[in-house]
């Protein structure tokens, strides 16, 4: 489906499959975006991304699928590619990308918003990139599994990243040194990851959550970091490092802040949080932290 304006695809039942190196889907739309529609119960299967959707200038990427989408060999479950409209998408099916392909991999320059209800499974499982002001929004419910970083979140721009795990999240699933459970990349704005107490970060994971802000920051709290759930186990420890924090420009006044009553098991650090700028560290945690080394807290600003 190609559009100047507004494409809408919507899927009540059945199968949608395609030949090798071929997409399942695949909607453009204009100014006018995309919407995208899928009932529970339906499926997808690309020969290569499973359903591929983009939108040019102002339209944005919206919709709710909560059939199956699956890609094969390097294609993605769902790919999207979003202007300055940005997305907003919720999934609730199981996605899966092909044996090198990613679950869900959103690229946008007006903001992203994905709520993932269903279990997402790629290499990443979950990719977004975004550069803009409005930033990147990521709420996994469903759960997350991959052989590299389960979730991958990277804002250019000067927008926020938002990433709450509400669900088991199991990165590196083959457990060689290669994924975290999320990687975070920031520019100046701010970093929030939340793991409730629903949520868990599997012990195959390299470093749990690992997120990092390179651009000059503002004053305040900038990486946020709150641990209700599980990160690694008593049998099964991350790697390296349960939550490792950094904030890298020199001339930054952000601080560093991580609170929590859930549990850390670590092979080497639990927590490890480093600033290079001007601004404060503060770990004020109530959980059981089990690791080679504890907290690990540097100031070098």
């Amino acid at each position: 489906m190609i559009a100047t304006g507004a494409a809408t695809f919507k899927q009540t039942a059945g199968t949608i499959s395609s030949s090798s190196g071929a997409n399942g889907v695949q909607v453009s739309g204009g100014a006018g975006g995309v919407v995208l529609n899928s009932t529970a119960g339906a499926s997808i299967t690309g020969g290569l991304n499973g359903l591929t959707a983009s939108a040019t200038g102002a339209g944005t990427v919206t919709g709710t699928l909560n059939g199956d989408i699956t890609g094969t060999a390097a294609g993605d479950g769902l790919h999207v590619t979003a202007a300055t409209g940005g997305v907003n998408l919720t999934t609730g099916g199981t996605i899966k990308g092909g044996a090198t392909g990613d679950g869900i991999d959103i690229q946008s320059a007006g903001g992203v918003k994905l709520t993932a209800n269903g279990k997402v499974s790629g290499d990443p499982a979950i990719v977004i990139v975004d550069n803009s002001a409005v930033g990147i929004a990521t709420d996994v419910a469903g759960g997350a599994d991959a052989l590299l970083d389960a979730i991958k979140l990277t804002e250019n721009g000067a927008g926020p990243i938002t990433l709450d795990i509400k669900s088991a999240v199991q990165g590196e699933s083959d457990d060689n040194g290669t994924g975290n459970g999320a990687t975070i990349l920031g520019n100046t704005g701010t970093i929030t990851a939340t793991i409730t107490a629903a949520g868990s970060i599997d012990g195959t994971s390299q470093n749990g959550i690992d997120a990092t802000l390179v651009g000059t920051t503002g004053a305040g709290d900038k990486i946020i970091v709150v641990n209700d759930g599980a990160i690694g186990s008593g049998g099964n420890k991350v790697d390296a490092s349960g939550i490792f924090l950094k904030i890298t420009g020199v001339g930054s006044a952000g601080n560093i802040n991580v609170s929590g009553s859930g549990t850390v098991d670590a092979a080497g650090v639990a927590i490890f949080a480093n600033n290079d700028g001007s601004g404060d560290i503060n770990i004020n945690y109530s959980g059981g932290l089990s690791a080679g080394l504890g907290i690990l807290a540097v100031s070098t600003g």
